[in-house]
């Protein structure tokens, strides 16, 4: 794939100024849009003019793949499933939240009491 990418662009990297022309007969050729053939003349002259410039590059990762190792994904997914996914709510004290003493239930019958 590359090799044969590499006559075609070879020739249009080597023009100073590549026109749609020359571009629209190069992305026939390789079966490729005019801003592929674009991309590719700028990566064989920003390369080492090598058919290796023009592999396709390698996925940066995107949606679904996975980018931590397996321990660490088992770890969170238990913490996410033990503290998060359960039907019982948990009071804000165990996530460390500090609850001002007015709101606490019975803290007015307290007040009260105090006061007489």
């Amino acid at each position: 794939m590359a090799v044969r990418r590499a006559g075609v662009i070879r020739e249009l990297a080597a023009q100073r100024v590549v026109g749609l022309e020359a571009a629209d007969a190069a992305a026939a050729r390789l079966g490729v849009s005019r801003r592929q053939v674009y991309m590719l003349v700028g990566r064989w002259r920003a390369g080492e003019g090598v058919a290796s410039d023009l592999l396709p590059g390698t996925s940066g990762g995107g949606r679904g793949g996975g980018r931590l190792p397996d321990e660490v994904e088992a770890v969170i997914r238990e913490v996410l499933r033990s503290r998060y996914l359960t039907r019982q709510r948990r009071t804000a004290d165990l996530f460390g939240i500090g609850i001002p003493a007015e709101f606490l239930p019975g803290a007015r019958e307290i007040g009260r009491d105090d006061l007489a």
